[in-house]
């Protein structure tokens, strides 16, 4: 018989000779399929708790990592010099009464305090700016996502609140780089922070330009109806509000079908802001307007000795009196 090996010694041979192979790993799962696995896991109620709670813990920190990029861009926002804004001179008599107005050819402005603007004027200008101003901060974030989202898909959508249009009006020129809106938002902060919302809508409405030569409410109020701001109506207020958004295009004299679907606009805002019911807004729509005459500012009922007046305060106090209030 040969030496080679039997079957039997083969076989058992093959057999201790057999090496075993681990079972084959079950391929590994992303951090985001583990996490619904092991909610697919967890029971319906635990599952409902982890996600309620996941969603608290998001919105309680959204907010301040919102506040805490406002914080870091008004601290680094600068300081920039504020505008001067020209003023008319206006002389009165020794009663008390407007003889003259002194103001640049075509140019008007006459600042007053917001006590002196009537209610529906204050309430349609935040209405159709700024409806959450009263109660909001310098930035409103879902008008700055929701503009930033339509200029993307080729739209032009204005997201400013009454901080950012009027730290635009004092400080800074629009050249529409991503730097500027960084900085207008900085400075917006800045000026919430340290100035009452009154004084905010006080110096916006005396700064910000309603078209026609005309600078600030009381000046719109001169320029187009011929009547003091306190006295506007809730149709004359309507209008007004609507034309710093677009001055040319909505002015009331040139194009006035414009300057109409506007006016409804605002009373549309105000009605859903809670300012205005719906049918006092109709009343307002229907209301004829009659505006006065483009020179109703150029006043001056004793020319010899307002002139003699306006040499006498230059010379003494080394400003033009047509612009130095």
């Amino acid at each position: 018989m040969g030496h080679g090996i039997t079957d039997s010694h083969a076989r058992l041979f093959s057999v201790g000779m057999t090496i075993a192979t681990p079972p084959a790993r079950p391929p590994r799962r992303s951090l985001p399929a583990q996490l619904g696995h092991e909610l697919t896991r967890t029971p319906l109620r635990r599952r409902v708790f982890l996600v309620v709670g996941i969603l608290v813990l998001a919105a309680l920190a959204v907010p301040l990592v919102i506040n805490a990029g406002l914080q870091l861009l008004a601290e680094t926002a600068g300081s920039p010099a504020p505008r001067t804004f020209a003023a008319d001179s206006v002389v009165v008599d020794r009663a008390g009464v407007p003889i003259a107005d002194l103001h640049p050819p075509g140019e008007t402005r006459i600042p007053i305090p917001l006590s002196a603007v009537a209610p529906a004027m204050q309430k349609a200008i935040v209405d159709v700016e700024d409806r959450h101003f009263w109660t909001e901060g310098a930035v409103d974030v879902g008008r700055v996502a929701g503009a930033a989202l339509h200029d993307a898909n080729g739209g032009s959508q204005g997201a400013s609140t009454i901080p950012m249009q009027l730290v635009k009006l004092v400080y800074l020129n629009d050249n529409r780089t991503v730097s500027f809106k960084l900085q207008e938002i900085g400075l917006a902060q800045r000026l919430a922070e340290s100035t009452p919302k009154p004084a905010i809508l006080d110096d916006y409405l005396n700064d910000v330009f309603f078209g026609g030569g005309a600078t600030g409410v009381q000046a719109a109020a001169h320029r187009y109806f011929g009547v003091d701001a306190a006295s506007l109506s809730l149709a004359q207020s309507a209008l007004l509000a609507g034309l710093p958004n677009a001055p040319s295009a909505n002015d009331p004299l040139v194009n006035p079908d414009a300057a109409k679907a506007r006016q409804l606009q605002v009373l549309e805002a105000m009605v859903t802001s809670g300012d205005l019911s719906a049918a006092d807004a109709s009343a307002a729509s229907q209301e004829p307007l009659r505006y006065a005459p483009f020179d109703i500012d150029d006043v001056d009922q004793a020319p010899a000795f307002v002139a003699r007046a306006a040499q006498q305060v230059a010379s003494a106090l080394n400003v033009d009196p047509t612009t130095a209030g």
